[in-house]
Formats: C-alpha cells, structure tokens, sequence
C-alpha cells in the first residue's frame, strides 16, 4: 500500500512550532481523541486513566487551576475546550522539567487510548494529522515499542521520537533531527556548528514531498525533495522505516545528480536528549560498549561504524549503527530552556493522588543537548547515485545493567 502525503508545497524552514505549542496540540489532539473513544458518557477504566493522564498535563501547564478533575466526562471536555480556546494558556516559559512532565502524561494517555482502540497491538501504522498547528499534516509512525513523529514540510525532520515503555522523547524537543547537509571535503574535523557554518543548508529548509508505503510487518515513510547544492541539481530520497514490535528505526538515504569525479561530504544531523557532567550513570559509548566520555566537549570519530548515549537512570542507551564506516561528530548544545527549582513531576492515576508542583527527582537538567552527525565524502557511481543506511535503535536495557548481568 502506497499513500501520498502531499499538499501544496510550503518552504517552512522554522520547522514546527515551539516545543511547549507541540506539546500544547498533542494535548488538544488527545483530548479530541478521548472523547470519540468514550460511550454515553462514561468512562471505561482505561479511558479514565488516559483522562486522568490528560488532566495532569494540563495541571502541569498551568491551564487548570483545580488539582482534582471533574468526575463526570462532559466536564472534562468542556473544561478540555475552555482550554483549548485560551491562547495563552500554556506558558511558552516552562521549564524543561515542566514539559518532561507534561510529556511523560501525555505519552501514557496516548498508549492508553492505543490500547483501548486496538492500535497497540503488534503492528506499526501511520497517522496523518496537524500535529502542531501549523496548518502541515505531520506524519505519527508508531508501533508496540516507539513513536515517531515527521514534519515532510519542515524539511522533512524527525521531530520526536516516544519511547513508550518510559514515556520519554530521546531526541532533543524543540530542536530537528534528520536534516541533510552537504559541504565540500576539505572541511574534516571541527564542531558539529563548524560543519554547519560551510555546509550548504538548501535541502534542510525545503519542503518534501511524501509517501507512506506499508509492507509485511513494515510501514516506511518515503520522503523526496531536489535541489542545487553548490551549482549542482541534486535528488534527494529519505526513508525512515518503523517494523513490528521494533525498538528501531531503519533510515536509509538516496541522492541521485552527482557528477563524475565530483565529492562532497554530506551529513544526515540529528539532536539527541542531553547529558551532565556531573551525572556519571550517563555517558557516550561505542557499538562495544566502552566508555568515550560525558562528551561536555566536542568528540570527532574519524572512522566510526556508530555511537550510542546510555542513560542508566533513565532505563534507555540510544545508539546509531552503520554498516559501513563514516565519519561521526558529537557535540554539546545548549539548551534553549533551562530547568527551574521546585519543577514538577508526574501523578500516578493508579493512587489518584493531585498532581502539584514537587521538588524534582530527576538528574539536573541543564544538562546541553547533543548534536549527532554521522557524514561521508559521497562520490557517484555511473548512474551518478550513492546511497547508504544506518540504524537508530532505543535500547531498554542500558550498556552498564547489560554488562552487570554478564
């Protein structure tokens, strides 16, 4: 099955909205979602978990004043839509904390309400909707382990990816993942910016033009786009494939008008959650498992087959593999919003206790953000094509618990 997701095409090169109004529509799109879900009025018990996870966020947003939500759901809804309408009732703001929060509510309410429906099944599928109110369908690749969320007309960015199990995004909110950039291979070592600073950035600011193709156990989000890249008309083809059941991401990559002779580097950027300096149970490692630092300071591998981010604390070890050997630069990236004292945490439905504000529990989250590129110096063979693909892969069990049990 082959579906196309274009519409009229729009150069969007801010990308989607602020993190905080990203989390603001998926808090809308849920809400909408739960009141279709539920029968005359009352409230199976898992959608009355999922409201309750609901509710949450939008206590912790500041939106609600009350501490304990409305037993009856026409209530709910109605405060639901007050809510909505009001354009500033989510503080653009809010503190990292604040929004892992909201985050953690609104990635549990959205497998609750999977599961209610049956979309939490073993298969992956694909939803097309607005998810950030950028007047852009956005595409939500999800399966049993992971969600991913694309913007096509963004540049065709990865601009969250859930894992499920701990109710967390392990990419960087508010900052893209999955842009292409090309430069010219004399540049060789350097800050992730410093590349970025000589790299042509025409692909990164266009919109692609998309198709969902669903195979067995497989569905794949295919995205095209052209462009002249240094006085060349270059094609560019980007796939991200989500299998059943799967803590990975498959991401292969098409470029298509090379000229003979011709090379150029080019690299796919990705923003990965951060890391402290002074939290040692999370760190940079290689596919072996050794320790290559908390990586406060730029880290240049110049024959590397991948990299991965373990978080002890967080029960996650994100990893980036390729089969074929590239160049990999890590470097930190501050954070546009740091973490105030006395953040929030999230409530448990289970004990229906109030969600108010506590001192938080979590490592320090002024931790930078980590952009992660793996380029290549790229040349074309006779049909002037070059292609690779590398894995990203959401690890539940940390390298450090892993070695602990050998």
């Amino acid at each position: 099955m082959m579906v196309g997701l274009d519409r009229q095409p729009v150069c969007n090169a801010t990308g989607p909205r602020s993190a905080v109004a990203q989390l603001q529509h998926r808090w809308q799109f849920l809400t909408r979602r739960l009141q279709t879900l539920q029968r005359d009025g009352h409230d199976e018990p898992t959608l009355a978990q999922a409201k309750w996870h609901l509710y949450c966020a939008s206590y912790h947003s500041g939106a609600l004043p009350s501490a304990e939500p409305p037993v009856d759901s026409a209530a709910f809804h109605a405060g639901a839509q007050k809510s909505s309408d009001g354009a500033s009732a989510w503080n653009d703001e809010m503190s990292a904390d604040v929004q892992q929060s909201i985050r953690r509510n609104l990635i549990e309410a959205d497998n609750l309400l999977d599961e209610f429906s049956g979309r939490a099944a073993e298969t992956v599928d694909a939803l097309l909707y607005d998810f950030d109110g950028d007047g852009e369908a956005e595409v939500r690749l999800a399966n049993s382990q992971l969600m991913a969320w694309l913007a096509p007309a963004a540049g065709g960015q990865l601009f969250g990816l859930d894992a499920r199990s701990v109710g967390q995004n392990v990419l960087a909110s508010g900052l893209p993942s999955f842009l292409e950039y090309f430069w010219y291979p004399q540049i060789q070592s350097g800050e992730v910016q410093d590349f970025l600073n000589r790299a042509d950035h025409s692909f990164a600011n266009r919109s692609y033009h998309g198709k969902l193709r669903q195979g067995q156990g497989r569905m794949q989000i295919l995205l095209q786009q052209q462009a002249t890249v240094h006085d060349l008309p270059l094609r560019v083809s980007k796939a991200l494939t989500m299998l059943d059941c799967s803590d990975e991401l498959e991401i292969t990559y098409l470029i298509e008008g090379l000229p003979e002779g011709v090379l150029l580097n080019f690299g796919s950027l990705w923003h990965w959650a951060g890391i402290g300096s002074d939290v040692t149970n999370r760190f940079v490692h290689d596919l072996a498992g050794h320790r290559l630092g908390s990586c406060q300071r730029p880290l240049y591998l110049p024959q590397s087959s991948g990299v991965g981010l373990c978080d002890v604390w967080s029960g996650i070890d994100l990893q980036l593999k390729t089969p074929s050997v590239c160049r990999l630069v890590v470097s930190p990236t501050p954070q546009s919003r740091t973490s105030a004292p006395g953040s929030t945490t999230t409530s448990s439905p289970s004990t229906k206790s109030s969600p108010t504000p506590t001192t938080p529990t979590t490592p320090s989250s002024t931790a930078p953000y980590l952009a992660v590129m793996p380029h290549w110096i790229i040349s074309g063979d006779a049909q002037g094509r070059w292609s690779t693909k590398f894995s990203l892969r959401v690890d539940p069990t940390p390298t450090d618990i892993r070695k602990s049990r050998t």
